[in-house]
């Protein structure tokens, strides 16, 4: 799902950027002042508003669960751990 959205967006960008070929010389820079990362610069970095203390509680508990599957599923696969 992530990736998808990633995935349209840079196409989106891409496009943009290759119809600036196009734009006169100020028209390129107006373009290229308001599009891309300048858009979403604020919304990357802008803490959660509701309950920051449980998002993190969840994403730091989510992240241990999934490293520890993988180390076990790893260390499994090499042979350190016999069913």
């Amino acid at each position: 799902l992530v990736v998808s959205i990633l995935v349209r967006n840079l196409r989106k960008d891409i496009a943009g950027y290759n119809a600036l070929v196009d734009l006169t010389d100020e028209e390129k820079e107006e373009e290229m002042a308001e599009s891309g990362w300048k858009l979403v610069h604020a919304d990357v970095f802008r803490p959660p508003t509701d309950h920051p203390m449980l998002y993190c509680v969840f994403v730091g508990t989510g992240v241990q669960l999934a490293m520890s599957t993988f180390i076990c599923i790893a260390f499994s696969a090499v042979g350190f751990l016999s069913p």
